[in-house]
């Protein structure tokens, strides 16, 4: 009993947290809400095609590994699904005006392609 006596202490009246307070109402034709809008309805089109880009690029290159080109191409296609998420998060920061963090860069291969160490053991 004293944990919902002090939840009620905490509530702003309505029964609910301060912390779950619904936004204040906007008009419907307010610019935001026709961004939220134009983005909602971009989401099927883009999700299509990243579906069919990497179920095709998953398939193509899995069948090619046979072959000398399967692995280069596999990872030709996952630079190209970066760069899909890439042009995702900058559909989500123009339309919804949301940030979202840019994943950890690759780490590349130095020069040498074996200049390190361990690399000759």
């Amino acid at each position: 009993m004293t944990a919902s006596a002090s939840a009620t202490d905490r509530t702003d009246g309505s029964g609910r947290p301060p912390s779950d307070r619904l936004p204040p109402a906007r008009t419907a034709l307010d610019g935001r809400t026709w961004k939220e809008i134009a983005h909602l309805l971009l989401n099927l089109p883009v999700a299509l095609f990243g579906f069919t880009y990497v179920f095709t690029a998953v398939l193509v290159s899995g069948v090619l590994t046979l072959t000398v080109i399967g692995l280069p191409l596999l990872a030709v296609c996952l630079l190209g699904a970066r760069q899909l998420g890439k042009l995702e998060r900058r559909r989500s920061r123009a339309l919804l005006g949301v940030r979202v963090d840019e994943p950890s860069p690759l780490p590349l291969a130095r020069a040498g392609g074996c200049s390190s160490g361990c690399g000759w053991r």
